[in-house]
């Protein structure tokens, strides 16, 4: 409940000190984090599961390639939003 207060008052903040097009487009960059962050869940656990049965349970393997699809993930957020921006 705290957390959706505090996430209604950045946006209201936000909402104040932006113009009506930056905050559309931060909005928009918002909203396709939203729809995309389901599907990076899908299969993961069910490979998860599998791999690490298959590899005596070990899983340190697969921490590199999560690392690095979260930091192409956010690289492609932040290029969305400057490219939306400028």
């Amino acid at each position: 409940m705290l957390g959706a207060f505090f996430a209604f008052l950045v946006q209201v903040i936000n909402a104040n000190n932006m113009s009506v097009s930056d905050y559309g487009i931060l909005s928009s960059s918002l909203a396709l984090c939203a729809m995309l962050i389901p599907l990076v869940g899908l299969g993961f656990e069910q490979y998860i599961y599998k791999y690490s049965a298959e590899n005596n349970f070990l899983i340190e393997p697969l921490i590199y390639p999560v690392i690095k699809y979260f930091f192409y993930y956010l690289y492609f957020v932040i290029c969305y939003f400057f490219y939306f921006k400028f």
